[in-house]
């Protein structure tokens, strides 16, 4: 019998992965095989890995184990009847419980801090705050009531100052990428754009960066351009990452577009060296922990709004202007005009 696991905290599902996976274990194992995706909130695989009708096939052979399920569960109801109900972070829980050996109780625990951590967004609160907490709000009816006020309607808060700051950073960047000593030249046909989505699902919510006289490919929607991009990773305004992408993903293009995207990819990779390749983006590159989760964040990027300036905003726009600053050469050599290069 064979347990195989499709691990998935942070990259995307490639062009018929899923399908794939399954069907090979299929050939190799029969029905004796379960396949567990894990992922970092209970989402499933995307359409282009499976769709929800193939899935249907596998429900004896596949289940979604989330690295955390927070209270309010997952964004995408799809797949829940494919969700154990335990996530990764309560199986550490419950091997720290049951465990004697000191040092692997400590290993356990910090797994488990780190699952709710990174993938809940939140840091693990210690007993005494909790305890401290809920005195106070139990006080009276009184403060009990704006408690439950302030709780309800916090998701709308977090993403009226997400929507801001994304705002301001786009104006941010977009002044600093055109003053850039080695970007100003292109700065007439630079267009950095800007979208908040409310509740986003990942990848949703994002920032972006292109030139008009980049290859355009004919597309029904988007600019059809490949585009440095800054895009939440999560749903809602959590690990956002910056990123190298191409309009269409590679699995998808014609000999000629693949062989660009091939050498955009080496070229990108001898530049910046770290970073991860996709089937849609060929550099993916990840940001400090303590600043890829906004909603942790709220009251300093909402000072930071008011103030215009800030460490978190600082911090965004010379992260998004050092990656523009070497990957934007890359790009015009290889899919802009002759002259730029």
């Amino acid at each position: 019998y064979c347990l195989a696991v499709e691990n998935k905290p942070y990259a995307r599902d490639q062009y018929n992965q899923v399908r794939d996976y399954l069907n090979y274990l299929r050939k190799k194992f029969g029905e004796r095989f379960l396949l567990i995706y894990m992922s970092p909130t209970g989402h499933g695989p995307s359409e282009e890995s499976i769709s929800e009708t193939e899935i249907e096939e596998w429900k004896d052979n596949f289940v979604i184990m989330p690295y955390l399920r927070g209270q309010e569960g997952h964004a995408d109801k799809t797949y829940d009847n494919y969700c154990i109900p335990h996530s990764l972070a309560d199986w550490f829980q419950a091997c720290h419980g049951n465990c004697n050996v000191e040092r692997l109780r400590w290993f356990l625990r910090e797994a488990e801090t780190f699952c709710r951590w990174r993938f809940g967004g939140q840091p693990m609160t210690s007993n005494p705050e909790i305890e401290a907490t809920a005195k106070f709000v139990l006080t009276n009816s009184s403060t009990l009531k704006t408690a439950l006020a302030v709780h309800e309607s916090w998701p709308d808060v977090v993403d009226r100052v997400c929507k801001r700051f994304l705002a301001n950073l786009r104006l941010r960047i977009d002044s600093s990428v055109k003053e850039h000593e080695d970007l100003k030249l292109f700065a007439g046909d630079m267009h950095v754009d800007a979208s908040y989505v409310d509740k986003a699902r990942a990848w949703e919510s994002s920032l972006l960066l292109y030139r008009e006289s980049w290859t355009h490919y004919p597309l029904e929607e988007g600019m059809g351009r490949t585009c440095i991009v800054l895009q939440n990773a999560r749903p809602g305004p959590k690990k956002w990452e910056i990123g190298v992408c191409s309009p269409i993903p590679k699995s998808r293009m014609d000999d000629k577009s693949r062989e660009q995207r091939d050498l955009l990819n080496v070229k990108l990779e001898c530049a910046f060296g770290r970073g991860k390749e996709t089937d849609n983006c060929p550099r993916w590159l990840t940001l400090a922990a303590d600043k890829e989760n906004w909603d942790t964040l709220v009251p300093d990027l909402h000072q930071e709004n008011e103030n215009q300036d800030g460490e978190y905003m600082r911090y965004f726009v010379d992260e998004f202007v050092k990656v523009a600053a070497k990957a934007i050469p890359i790009i015009n050599h290889i899919e802009g005009p002759k002259g730029d290069n």
